[in-house]
């Protein structure tokens, strides 16, 4: 008996873990009530998930929805299975063995990850077996073993709490009967003692409805003259009385679309991505360098500082930029990376003298590993040496444009 409640623990536990690794999600409509395995009571309304999308900037809203506080349910439900009784004294009774038939309604009280179920209900109990007849009435000679049915019919109360792990629910179950003498004993007794039932209980509800289905297994605690146990499924349908309410978590994310412009004048050449990020990138004939060093000549730091001066008085416009080094494949990378570092931490510092605010900069060398023109021939290094500014939460990019713009003729003049 104790194997096959054993099998039926097992044989469940595995079905829960192989459900319990889908992961998809119910789909409800706005003005129904669903089923949550993460909320307390299980039933709490689900927003649906909205989503507005337009060709160049798509933007996405998700709800979360979050239960918080105590719920309450009702649970309507059947049980059915398997019963047993094994004797302490196999010379005067067999084992028993039958069916186990009963209805229950439970009041589930629920916070967070955790329930209790307090309820009762009614059964029906067959079983076979065994027992002993004695022809003398000391009962001490001529035994002989006859067939018989023990049927008990009484009602129960029961105790169930559960811990919430997702949609799977396990934790100890009591069953306590009342009304007649509920020992199981297939001879006539004068007594009024009562079995008392524990065991454990699992369970699994259904996402897109309020359905439990489960199993328990108990045995008995109390009965002196022989072990009785049940292995029964527990079908239940659950009702809201008392839904938990819901903090909600909105979260946006927008997803960018870029369309890259490429516009060559004089010795600067401008990206510009719509909306959010806007790019820039000077040649090293407009930011230029000493050979092999991260000084500025004059007329680049005047140039930057011109940038500063503008960034500086218009702080509204960006919410933050990156400047970028890069160099021509010529030379090891460790030596190229170091080089590209320090000359944008040089152009970061010749703005920031200008009054751009250092926290909303960063400087970084990428070396040759960005190459503008993959070639190896003196036209594609010139090409690949260069400074790049990428600013980002642009909030007005024509102005960014017209002031680059303005540079742009400066330089060519």
């Amino acid at each position: 008996m104790k194997t096959f409640l054993l099998s039926i623990c097992i044989a469940f536990g595995l079905f829960s873990e192989n459900a319990f690794a889908q992961k998809d999600r119910p789909r409800t409509r706005s003005n129904r009530k669903a089923w949550d395995p993460n909320a307390p009571s299980g039933l709490v309304p689900v927003k649906p998930m909205s989503r507005e999308s337009k060709s160049s900037n798509s933007r996405t809203f998700s709800d979360e929805s979050k239960p918080s506080g105590t719920g309450l349910n009702l649970s309507l439900g059947l049980l059915g299975g398997y019963s047993a009784s094994t004797p302490k004294n196999a010379a005067i009774e067999s084992e028993f063995s039958g069916y186990h038939l009963g209805a229950h309604t439970l009041l589930e009280i629920s916070y967070s990850w955790f329930s209790l179920n307090m309820g009762g209900g009614y059964f029906i109990n067959a079983m076979q077996g065994k027992f002993a007849q004695f022809e003398n009435e000391e009962g001490t000679e001529s035994t002989r073993l006859d067939r018989l049915t023990i049927r008990t019919k009484a009602g129960f109360g029961a105790v169930i709490a559960h811990a919430a792990l997702g949609n799977f629910r396990m934790g100890p179950v009591v069953h306590i009967p009342f009304g007649t003498p509920s020992i199981f004993s297939p001879a006539p007794v004068d007594t009024n003692r009562t079995a008392v039932f524990a065991g454990a209980s699992f369970a699994w509800i259904f996402r897109t409805s309020s359905i439990l289905l489960g199993v328990q297994a108990l045995a008995d605690l109390n009965i002196k003259e022989r072990l009785v146990s049940f292995a029964l499924l527990d079908l239940r349908y659950i009702i809201p009385i008392i839904v938990p309410h819901t903090e909600v978590t909105v979260k946006t994310t927008f997803k960018l679309t870029e369309k890259t412009e490429i516009k060559k004048v004089n010795q600067i050449v401008e990206r510009v991505v719509t909306r959010e990020k806007v790019r820039f990138a000077f040649s090293n004939k407009v930011i230029n360098f000493e050979t092999g060093k991260a000084d500025l000549f004059p007329q680049s730091a005047a140039l930057l500082r011109k940038i500063g001066s503008f960034l500086s008085s218009r702080p509204e416009l960006w919410a933050s930029l990156e400047i970028e080094g890069h160099t021509d494949n010529r030379g090891t990378r460790d030596y190229n990376i170091a080089l590209s570092q320090a000359r944008a931490l040089s152009v970061l510092e010749e703005m920031a003298k200008a009054g751009t605010p250092n926290a909303r900069m960063q400087a970084r060398g990428y070396g040759f590993d960005k190459p503008v023109d993959p070639g190896n021939t003196p036209a594609a290094w010139e090409k690949n040496r260069r400074v790049e500014i990428a600013f980002v939460g642009v909030k007005n990019s024509q102005e960014l444009k017209a002031f680059f713009d303005s540079l742009e003729k400066g330089t060519s003049n």
